[in-house]
């Protein structure tokens, strides 16, 4: 019996946010919405995540400092970084992929499949 996975995915827009979660649990995740990096530490912090999908660009705490937080975790999870422009990301060792947005539901399956491997 296949195990679901779960995904973190921290977006400040709520639309993209609600739209990306509804794709993402179509295709078979079990997923938990963060509206902001503050609000994702505090949820990885709390629960194991398979993966986390962020934004950068977010108020309260960017995608940056989210995913420098992460990659202090004894066992971090793998992280798909998002952003207007890929020159915003910050490079970490956790950081899977990344992608400029928006992205497609076929991008963001690759994405995922390449994460996770």
């Amino acid at each position: 019996m296949k195990t679901v996975q779960t995904i973190l995915l921290v977006e400040d827009q709520p639309e993209l946010r609600d739209i990306m979660g509804l794709l993402l649990t179509m295709s078979g995740y079990n997923v938990i919405l963060a509206a902001n990096g503050k609000e994702g530490l505090n949820l990885a912090t709390n629960f194991p995540f398979d993966l986390i999908i962020t934004d950068i660009k977010m108020p309260l705490m960017d995608g940056n400092y989210l995913i420098s937080e992460l990659a202090k975790f004894k066992n971090p999870p793998p992280v798909i970084a998002l952003a207007g422009s890929i020159s915003e990301i910050t490079p970490n060792s956790i950081i899977r992929a990344t992608a400029c947005k928006p992205v497609t539901t076929q991008q963001l399956r690759q994405l995922i499949a390449k994460a996770l491997v």
